[in-house]
């Protein structure tokens, strides 16, 4: 399970069977981590490094199945590393992403704007908990 953000503890964001991520597992992954992000000319947000620490996690414990919360979507992303994901579910959008996503509520909505564009890649998808108006521009991908 990869989500964000935390409530208690940061190693919540990161889990394994309902197991938080070790302290020490994840002070290995920012070794491993860090020199790659401190040689990028394009400095990486701290979501993007968050996200680099999960995948590598998951890749590490070669997990089959990981649950992957998205950020604010659109094709910049840090979570589009996942190609073609199996499953994909689009919950209700908070208005206060709106802006970040651009162009009112009608271009942030699913299908309106590139959040559900870049994580629909031919795998099985679901709108849910949608307000009205919001899940129809999606479903229609």
């Amino acid at each position: 399970l990869y989500t964000s953000p935390f409530i208690n503890r940061f190693n919540e964001r990161i889990q394994i069977n309902g197991q938080q991520i070790p302290d020490e597992a994840l002070v290995e992954l920012v070794e491993q981590v860090k020199p790659a992000a401190d040689a990028m000319e394009d400095v990486p947000t701290e979501f993007e490094i968050i996200t680099a620490l999960g995948m590598l996690y998951f890749a590490q414990q070669q997990c089959d199945i990981v649950v992957l919360e998205v950020g604010l979507g659109g094709t910049l992303d840090s979570t589009n590393v996942i190609e073609k994901p199996a499953c994909a579910v689009i919950t209700a959008l908070g208005m206060d992403h709106v802006k970040e996503l651009g162009g009112g509520r009608r271009r942030a909505a699913p299908g309106g704007g590139t959040a559900a564009r870049s994580l629909y890649r031919g795998g099985l998808c679901k709108a849910a908990n949608h307000r009205r108006g919001f899940g129809r521009s999606y479903l229609q991908l």
